[in-house]
């Protein structure tokens, strides 16, 4: 399974997904109170863990396959390690 690209693609469209989530919270806030609060621990969460994966992104992964450090920070604000696990397995291209 986690050789499979679909597998890590899927990981990636729920990243997006979350993303999609947690902005659309910033701009109008959720109205039912269970999204409110789905949304109150999704986004500081979310804000906080992708930025921090961003040295081991770049240090176990994508320095060694010649990512550029701005391009391992887009991806891993986008997806996580949901692109650079699979970057260092050899599952996905840069």
């Amino acid at each position: 399974m986690l050789q499979r690209k679909m597998f890590w693609y899927g990981g990636q469209a729920v990243c997006l997904a979350v993303w999609i989530f947690n902005i659309i919270g910033l701009i109008k806030p959720y109205g039912n109170e269970a999204t409110r609060k789905l949304w109150k621990i999704s986004m500081p969460v979310w804000a906080i863990i992708h930025p921090v994966e961003i040295p081991l992104a770049y240090g176990l992964a994508a320095k060694g396959a010649g990512v550029s450090l701005k391009r391992t920070v887009v991806k891993t604000i986008l997806y996580g390690f949901t692109w650079w696990v699979p970057l260092k397995m050899g599952v996905l291209d840069k």
